[in-house]
């Protein structure tokens, strides 16, 4: 099994390929309430210097020139370019503007979700920054080289949405390649280190594989054509996989954005675009699919049951084994365990820990016991769902 992640881009107009925008005030979007990564674009964007610089390649811009969509324009760039943040306000002037490269088809991610978790919160109510850097390098931690997908989409500032249809809008997908070194302000004084986990940036560059490995949808080549890109337009249908700038995703979650990306590559072909080998990208999405169905197994959901049932001790051995196509016999081997305290060796369940996990089994409802070994193994879902799913009592369902 593997982790994988979606990230926000802000929208452009002409495929995130690495150059500015090739009608930049008809793009209007890029500075909307739902851009990325937040209001920057509409605070420092330079309206006349980008018509200027219109269809320019970001790579040969430097300092003042730069865009600020550096963070997303390079999605699918053949060129390493330049890219930079510029320190908030409340440094006070504690650190200034740092500059770093953005390797060809890369981006800068930000994951919002896990910087502004439950555990980030002081007892006084504060953010705890250092906690909050520890939170992102976690999530980048679980990113695999070589291995992981990304999935590119847009927030709700988008040509496809409106304040009375809100919609994400899914703009390709590749495999990761590398994720880049922790950012920080390289020159913040003492005081901004020490309250702001070292000075840090909060993105970091994701970079992948493109094109060989991945597609984008080419809906910069249907601006004028609305009916056809409407045609070719992806929304996920799991709305949740696209939230908090950049998320860690499943493998059955990657399999439905890849089934619909999928889709949209197969209307390309009975439209005639020839922008690429689109049987070439149908190939990838095909492979990539099969072999996510087979690393999925039958149980994508048993290491989540075996943390809610106070197992997590056993799931380390249990992902080795599962690693090795061996799902079932895990399965087998946990529910012998726990319905009649068997030791599980292989687990490591044994003992106390057993007993414990034991008890645990045996205070669900038969209803739950049930859901817990013959359904739930079968679906990807978190903890947290899994006790919606399973509580007995509708008014606490509810509340969660």
């Amino acid at each position: 099994m593997a982790v994988h992640l979606t990230a926000r881009l802000a929208w452009h107009d002409d495929g995130w390929n690495g150059r500015v925008c090739r009608q930049p005030s008809c793009n209007t979007y890029c500075v909307g309430a739902s851009s990325f990564p937040g209001d920057v674009i509409a605070r420092e964007r330079d309206i006349d210097l980008e018509e200027e610089r219109a269809g320019q390649a970001v790579a040969d811009l430097a300092g003042k020139e730069l865009p600020p969509c550096v963070y997303s324009v390079n999605a699918f760039g053949p060129r390493a370019i330049t890219g930079y943040s510029n320190p908030p306000s409340f440094f006070y002037g504690g650190a200034s503007r740092t500059e770093w490269e953005i390797p060809a088809a890369t981006v800068c991610v930000w994951p919002y979700e896990a910087m502004y978790a439950d555990n980030v919160l002081t007892e006084q109510g504060f953010l705890d920054n250092d906690q909050r850097s520890a939170n992102a390098e976690q999530f980048f931690e679980e990113i695999e080289d070589d291995r992981s997908l990304i999935f590119y989409y847009a927030n709700y500032s988008n040509p496809f949405s409106d304040t009375e249809s809100p919609r994400y809008v899914v703009i390709g997908a590749s495999r990761v390649k590398s994720v880049g070194e922790r950012l920080v302000y390289q020159d913040a004084n003492e005081r901004v280190r020490e309250r702001y986990a070292g000075g840090a940036i909060w993105a970091r560059n994701v970079s992948t594989h493109y094109p060989d490995e991945g597609l984008r949808l080419p809906y910069h080549a249907y601006r004028d054509d609305p009916d056809a890109m409407g045609r070719l337009a992806v929304f996920p249908e799991n709305s949740r996989t696209c939230k908090y700038g950049s998320r860690i995703i499943t493998d059955d979650d990657a399999i439905g954005l890849l089934e619909q990306l999928l889709s949209a590559v197969q209307e390309l072909q009975l439209l005639g675009d020839e922008s690429e080998d689109w049987k070439e990208r149908e190939r990838w999405l095909l492979d990539c699919i099969a072999d996510l169905w087979g690393r999925r197994g039958l149980y994508p959901g048993l290491l989540s049951v075996m943390s809610f049932l106070g197992a997590e001790r056993a799931t380390l051995e249990a992902r080795a084994l599962i690693e090795r196509g061996e799902s079932k016999r895990v399965h087998e081997l946990f529910f012998s365990a726990v319905d009649g305290e068997v030791p599980a060796p292989e687990l490591g369940l044994a003992g106390r820990s057993l007993k414990r996990v034991c008890r645990r089994w045996q205070l669900q409802s038969a209803k739950a016991r049930k859901l817990l070994q013959a359904v739930i193994p079968r679906i990807d879902l978190d903890k947290q769902q899994i006790a919606r799913v399973v509580n007995d009592d509708p008014n606490d369902r509810l509340a969660h």
